[in-house]
């Protein structure tokens, strides 16, 4: 595994990707754009030229910040990739 880079952008199919390899539910592509046009912030994980992981910071933009759907995949799990993409979120926030 080479470096991990970490962007600012998730794409649908990306989203859909990562949460379906976790085993979380499904969602439409319709709910998934809105949702992501909605999110304060979000970053994606990227290794091996591939998405392997993303979280997501919703809230109120005022006094509610939480973390959502911080997901690596199950092959990426155990490397540390949950935290950076959690310490990099924690430091858009504040």
């Amino acid at each position: 595994m080479r470096d991990i880079i970490l962007e600012e952008k998730i794409e649908v199919d990306e989203f859909l990707e990562i949460i379906e390899s976790v085993g979380f539910k499904t969602y439409s592509k319709y709910q998934v754009e809105k949702a992501l046009a909605n999110t304060m912030y979000m970053v994606k994980a990227i290794a091996d030229d591939k998405v392997v992981g993303i979280g997501r910071v919703v809230g109120d933009y005022s006094i509610v910040c939480c973390l959502s759907d911080i997901c690596v995949r199950p092959d990426y799990q155990g490397k540390g990739i949950g935290l950076l993409i959690v310490n990099k979120l924690r430091s858009m926030i504040e």
